[in-house]
């Protein structure tokens, strides 16, 4: 309930929540709210945390930039609970929508992955456009943080339909 009227007061519909304690150290609550009242929350892990500060080069975003948001792994398309995740991700980081967007805007990528024991890794990276000779240039990707390791812990998933009526 409490949550509920922090969100509603001061109009979120997403919100990250990190805790640490002796039971759960290192604890990431990412979720999101839906017409006032909770949709879905998912706990996770944080383990191997690079900050911002640890990677050398720079790491200036223009205001109003969007990261470019990569999923890698087959995961993401074949379980449910992947699915839900990835799309809690996408409305995470996301930012505003917009109808068109410039080439030049994407100043940034966050990439998020699957591994085998099912550990979703999250890497960002800074974009630099390289000579290509053509038009359209290659993109250079350089480490810029942070990168950390997220094991999903525990989940509250929104019913079926909920869920449908939220999507539309």
């Amino acid at each position: 309930n409490s949550l509920e009227f922090l969100c509603d007061k001061n109009d979120c519909a997403t919100f990250a929540l990190g805790t640490h304690s002796k039971k759960r150290p290192d604890n990431l609550v990412l979720g999101r709210m839906y017409d006032g009242h909770l949709l879905d929350m998912y706990e996770f892990g944080v383990t191997n945390l690079k900050r911002v500060q640890d990677f050398s080069g720079s790491k200036k975003k223009a205001i109003g930039s969007k990261p470019l948001l990569v999923f890698l792994g087959e995961t993401w398309e074949q379980d449910t609970k992947y699915e839900r995740i990835q799309n809690l991700l996408t409305d995470v980081f996301r930012g505003p929508r917009n109808d068109k967007l410039a080439l030049t805007a994407i100043d940034h990528m966050i990439s998020f992955t699957v591994n085998d024991e099912g550990k979703i890794l999250m890497r960002s990276y800074a974009t630099e456009f390289l000579h290509s000779g053509s038009k359209v240039p290659n993109l250079g990707l350089t480490s810029m943080g942070p990168h950390m390791d997220l094991t999903v812990r525990r989940t509250q998933a929104a019913s079926e339909d909920l869920w449908k009526t939220a999507c539309k």
